[in-house]
């Protein structure tokens, strides 16, 4: 091998050299996630490093620099087991076992973007798939109106139209519950009106229905879908239908979390965490959690919010399906949207639907209780 080469490949070898160590600081800073925002946006990273490490490993393994080899096994394996945990089985995963009496739903999860102007597409998925429950995310007034069309097969509902991409939204088949549904409640709110926010922050919509609506007495509300809220400024909504199927209680709750993209909402996402682990606990049969959690499933948040609620993820036993963004390959994407569930309830599928214009993929979950 003439000289100019081998300068070119030892060149080559540092500038991967260097890489590999950035690899490694990147690494250990994701193991400290819990203790600074700011360490928490490498735990996201968990597939790429994998990949990475195991091609400085190969490369190492040609060079025969056997050190190396050894470090570079090492912390492929520190980014990829918590990523292949998911495709393990869940552990002690409930089997009904009278079919005459089980209890089965389909739940369709997206964050379908607040800017995003393909209606047709998720109205299509919807046709498609049928789903007994959609929850969906940032939902504005533009899309509420493009929606309005699901009232009649989804009668039950609650909506919280915002501009800001934290609208939130879920719809329910009538034949779920025995609450008051659209089709005999004379007033039909879809809308709200804008009201001052108690947190300073601008203008959020309240439910007029709660003020003028027959419905609703005494300020409790028959119906069983709901709008709540996981901060206690009662800023960002998150939905929550209260369900019977096959005489079976079922809660239903959808969320969106704060992105910890400094201090402040690093912070505000961990009392939304504890909020909703709290909102979970004290459910009265089974329960199932979906929305966009803006965080991934081997960050210290996410363990917590399991560890919190007594609820297991859906994604355990059906490997890695990363929903964000839509627009990258698989391989470069992350799973931002979950789906959790208390443990009587049995997942009998778990996929991704298409892109439906949004930067999030859809969640379709089947489940059985």
């Amino acid at each position: 091998m003439n000289t100019p080469v081998r300068t070119l490949l030892a060149y080559l070898h540092r500038l991967i050299e260097y890489a590999a160590f950035y690899g490694v600081l990147f690494t250990l800073a994701g193991l400290f996630d819990r203790h600074h925002w700011f360490l928490g946006l490498f735990t996201h990273l968990k597939l790429p490093l994998a990949g990475c490490f195991i091609g400085y490993t190969l490369i190492e393994l040609v060079a025969r620099h056997r050190h190396n080899v050894a470090a570079g096994v090492i912390f492929a394996l520190v980014n990829a087991l918590p990523v292949l945990m998911l495709c393990l089985p869940a552990p002690h995963q409930p089997q009904p076992t009278a079919p005459a009496t089980v209890a089965q739903l389909r739940i369709l999860q997206a964050n379908i973007l607040t800017s995003n102007r393909d209606a047709a597409a998720l109205l299509s998925l919807i046709d498609r798939e049928a789903p007994d429950v959609i929850v969906l995310q940032e939902t504005g007034r533009r899309w509420l109106s493009d929606l309005a069309v699901l009232t009649n097969a989804y009668p039950v509902f609650a909506a919280m139209p915002r501009e800001d991409n934290f609208g939130a939204a879920i719809f329910c088949k009538g034949s779920l519950t025995a609450g008051v549904t659209r089709a005999s409640c004379p007033c039909r709110h879809l809308l709200q009106k804008p009201i001052a926010c108690r947190c300073g922050t601008g203008i959020l919509p309240v439910d007029v229905a709660r003020a003028s609506c027959p419905c609703f007495m005494g300020g409790t509300p028959m119906p069983r879908a709901e709008i709540v809220y996981l901060d206690a400024y009662a800023c960002v909504p998150a939905t929550r239908a209260r369900l019977t199927v096959n005489g079976r209680p079922l809660t239903i709750i959808g969320v969106h979390l704060f992105v910890p993209y400094n201090h402040a909402t690093w912070l505000a996402q961990k009392r939304q965490a504890q909020r909703l682990a709290s909102l979970a606990r004290d459910v009265t049969g089974s329960c199932v959690v979906t929305g966009d959690f803006n965080t991934t499933p081997w960050t210290a948040r996410f363990q917590d919010i399991l560890t919190d609620s007594g609820l297991r993820d859906s994604a355990r036993g059906h490997c890695l399906q990363p929903t964000w963004p839509a627009f990258l390959p698989p391989f470069m994407r992350i799973p931002l949207d979950h789906a959790l569930h208390s443990p009587d309830v049995h997942v009998v599928a778990r996929r991704l639907g298409p892109s439906i214009g949004s930067d999030h993929l859809p969640v379709i979950l089947d489940i059985a209780f």
